[in-house]
């Protein structure tokens, strides 16, 4: 049976870590929740290298199809047959798939047998999970294809964005080397017969020479500085830190804050939407989809502390704006947390399809 690594909390916001075997990730959440305790982030320390994870596309693309499969009343077996024989599959996807369909012939069910993989993300593992005990897992699988496209769009979004300013930085740093290590060697004689320098000129000379020179020493330099940084980022109290510093910048913590808060609707709708337990069960789900860690460590602590969700969030400012405060309470006035979130989600629909809404004070 796998060990886990565990950094958990309790009511009281204390850490607490240790190691517990279970079968799973969510066994182990389970576990720790019934000695009150909620798990904040787990490591497999019995598993060898990380499996390859699926990107956004190609798990919206396997849950349209199975969902379609599933739906014309094609059993699960089958539909993995033709999921897994489709041309133009990459080699990896086919063999996760063929090696979860050896699983389902064995009598696992998929769930199991897909989180034994490492390679779906635990917000499809608990909602797979949650239609097969419901008996709508095609419904399912259609709610986690729209998922996925919208994530997949949003991403695409982001890089488009991100693409000329990641080639105008590129070339900044071409034509700073090409300058550094070619062009002022060229003055080196000229200013080796003046005698007296400005400090910068001096500067900006010697580490030409040393670039030219001794390139080897600068790569390992960069090197160390990487493996340093990957050390130091793994602490969890400072990527936290760094992670409160990105929603709190002048303008890109804006823009962070409306895709962690686009990513939490999305995804506490589809969990909510397909039963996935109660709304705390569900924001503990959430939690693990959301890439910045103040918001993760803030959305379901705070719902257990407070007699509604609006309330918890609204103690986070990263996480609670104005806006989607309304929103929140409109849906759990009118006991439809999945709307409500759904038109939270700034990934889908336009700003103008947004009605007025009463001041909950």
């Amino acid at each position: 049976m796998p060990q886990f690594r565990y950094l958990a909390k309790n009511m009281e916001g204390k850490n607490l870590r240790g190691t517990m075997d279970a079968a799973g990730e969510s066994a182990l959440q389970q576990q720790l929740k019934e000695q009150g305790l909620f798990l904040v982030q787990a490591k497999d320390v019995t598993a060898s290298k990380s499996a390859r994870k699926f990107s956004s596309k190609l798990l919206s693309e396997f849950c349209k199809e199975l969902s379609t499969l599933l739906a014309s009343g094609i059993s699960i077996v089958r539909a993995l047959e033709i999921v897994a024989d489709e041309e133009g599959l990459p080699a990896y996807a086919r063999s996760v798939y063929l090696s979860v369909l050896a699983d389902l012939r064995k009598g696992t069910s998929l769930s199991e047998a897909m989180e034994s993989k490492k390679c779906f993300p635990e917000l499809m593992l608990g909602m797979i999970r949650s239609g097969e005990g419901s008996g709508n897992i095609d419904a399912v699988m259609e709610r986690l294809s729209l998922h996925y496209e919208r994530e997949n769009r949003l991403k695409n979004q982001v890089k488009s964005a991100m693409a000329y300013p990641a080639v105008l930085l590129v070339m900044c740093v071409a034509v700073v080397i090409l300058i550094v290590t070619f062009i002022l060697p060229q003055f080196d004689e000229l200013f080796s017969q003046m005698e007296s320098l400005p400090a910068v000129t001096e500067w900006l000379m010697a580490a030409s020479d040393f670039l030219v020179h001794q390139w080897y020493l600068a790569l390992l330099a960069i090197f160390l500085l990487a493996v340093v940084v990957r050390i130091i980022l793994k602490i969890y109290k400072i990527r936290r830190t760094i992670d409160c510093l990105k929603i709190r910048m002048p303008v890109i913590g804006r823009l962070n804050k409306i895709i962690y808060t686009a990513r939490f609707a999305r995804t506490l709708s589809s969990l909510y939407s397909s039963d996935c337990g109660g709304i705390t069960d569900g924001g503990q789900d959430h939690r693990k989809c959301i890439r910045g860690g103040a918001v993760r460590a803030g959305g379901g602590h705070g719902a257990k502390r407070h007699s509604a969700l609006p309330g918890a969030q609204g103690s986070r400012r990263s996480c609670a704006e104005t806006r989607q405060y309304h929103i929140d309470w409109r849906g759990e006035r009118a006991a439809g947390y999945d709307a409500g979130f759904h038109r939270n989600d700034y990934g889908g629909g336009s700003r103008g399809s947004h009605e007025a809404y009463d001041d909950p004070a």
